[in-house]
């Protein structure tokens, strides 16, 4: 059968890095992982940008900017090809300041 993407959560981070987790799928050879951001006061996200491809792990480090908006999304390959990304991750914003919470997103099965 078809692999849903996978759950995608944005657990915690070390200074200026953000560490991106999601649940490893069955049978999966890599994964790919794209973010987009808003910088500062601006009212425009950025185009989609590959973050990291062919990832064998299901983690990643990413860095970011303070006072700078992310969100992201995951996919995965196996034999039969790429998934659908999963839905974006609920915005992060770095606070240097703040302790930030553990949110997640999880997309539905394809059809």
């Amino acid at each position: 059968g078809a692999l849903a993407p996978p759950l995608l959560s944005l657990p915690h981070r070390v200074k200026n890095c953000l560490t991106l987790r999601w649940i490893p799928s069955p049978n999966v050879s890599h994964y790919e992982l794209r973010g987009r951001h808003r910088l500062g006061s601006s009212t425009r996200w950025s185009d989609w940008m590959t973050v990291s491809s062919y990832l064998t792990q299901s983690e990643h480090s990413v860095p970011v900017r303070v006072d700078s908006l992310y969100v992201f999304e995951v996919r995965c390959l196996n034999a039969k090809g790429w998934t659908p990304w999963s839905d974006p991750s609920p915005v992060y914003k770095y606070d240097p300041s703040a302790l930030q919470t553990s949110p997640s997103a999880r997309s539905p099965s394809p059809h």
